[in-house]
């Protein structure tokens, strides 16, 4: 199985070709009924993300249950939850 990470910059490199992904890191997360990862993304500025909150993305063998993006003085960031489909 791909990792999360890797599926989900690749769903969003496909999306937006113009995207270039400074860092990125990802920890593992798990509640009661799920895991999976949270990822934080920093990206160079200049591409426009508009509707990612509402994009699907086709990750095998992961599901993306939260997306959203931060834009503040430091710059923008991608925050996202993966969950592990078993």
């Amino acid at each position: 199985m791909m990792d999360a990470q890797r599926a989900l910059t690749r769903a969003l490199a496909a999306r937006w070709p113009t995207l270039t992904i400074r860092d990125a890191r990802s920890v593992p997360w798990a509640s009661v009924t799920f895991s999976g990862d949270r990822h934080v993304l920093t990206i160079a500025p200049g591409t426009d993300l508009t509707g990612i909150e509402d994009a699907e993305f086709d990750l095998r063998g992961h599901l993306v249950a939260d997306i959203a993006v931060e834009v503040n003085g430091a710059g923008t960031t991608i925050h996202a939850l993966t969950l592990h489909l078993s």
